[in-house]
């Protein structure tokens, strides 16, 4: 959940952890001896392939340290119960109103697009989503 990851210490480590698996030899240096044909072809594929896996071993390693990992609903409970009660008004106005049909207009769609405006109001005020 990258909503909560503590990025400056995720963007230091991924900077060290490239810092020291990079080979010295840049990657321009390897393409530019295509041209003068220092190096075949398939000796640059591997390099790349090579820094590919070195980068994304970077990211993921920092990733898992400072990235939480958590499911879908872990942090909702954490909202104010004025929240939680609107949402289960807009709900339930919603279930109540697929029951008779869902209808167009008139009281029971009345009903649910303020409950359901309510709710979004107060995730918006609250500074959450979902």
């Amino acid at each position: 959940m990258w909503a909560k990851a503590d990025l400056s210490a995720y963007y230091n480590q991924t900077a060290a952890n490239l810092a020291h698996l990079l080979p010295t030899c840049t990657l321009d240096q390897i393409l530019s001896g295509i041209d003068k044909c220092a190096y075949r072809i398939s000796e640059c594929a591997d390099y790349v392939d090579t820094i590919h896996d070195v980068i994304v071993l970077a990211l993921s390693s920092s990733a898992n340290f400072f990235v939480p990992e958590h499911s879908k609903d872990f942090f909702k409970f954490w909202r104010p119960e004025d929240l939680k009660l609107l949402k289960e008004v807009a709900v339930n106005s919603d279930k109540l109103r697929k029951t008779a049909g869902k209808p167009r207009n008139g009281l029971l769609y009345q009903r649910k697009q303020s409950s359901r405006l309510q709710y979004r109001e107060r995730l918006i005020k609250e500074g959450t989503t979902g």
